[in-house]
């Protein structure tokens, strides 16, 4: 059984590189495996090579082809999040601060939709519009999602 559709936005470790050394979504994304979700992966600059080379390294325990019956790498934001149940912001590409059709986003997602910023992109007033707009919105490290 699914433990739902999660959209991970930015695998690099920064923006503006393809760097992944010490990404946290490679934690995440094999936290997230370990509860049988389905993800979505979109970054703009990581190969997708590099990906599934980290991912297969931090699921020692998985194997290539049960990572990819899971993890699906996706070309665009709106792609990733089609269909997702919570979206994490994991890199702070510039594009996720200010290229985000928010309101095409939560259309495409499951209701209720979550948005996770764990890279403090969103602020106040981008957190309280996404909260207008229907989603769910914690800021990690911001405290009470505000």
């Amino acid at each position: 059984m699914s433990a739902g559709n999660i959209a991970v936005l930015g695998f690099a470790f920064k923006a503006d590189t393809d760097d992944t050394r010490e990404s946290a979504s490679i934690t995440l994304i094999r936290d997230f495996l370990k509860e049988r979700p389905n993800v979505s992966i979109y970054d703009p600059q990581v190969p997708h090579e590099q990906i599934w080379q980290d991912l297969e390294e931090a699921c020692g325990d998985m194997g290539i082809e049960e990572i990819k019956s899971s993890v699906t790498l996706r070309p665009t934001t709106l792609d990733a999040t089609q269909g997702a149940d919570a979206l994490v912001i994991a890199t702070e590409w510039k594009e996720f601060r200010e290229g985000i059709d928010w309101q095409t986003v939560y259309d495409g997602m499951n209701k209720p939709a979550f948005v996770f910023d764990g890279r403090l992109i969103l602020g106040l007033e981008e957190a309280e519009r996404l909260r207008r707009i229907g989603f769910k919105v914690t800021v990690i490290g911001r405290g009470n999602g505000m």
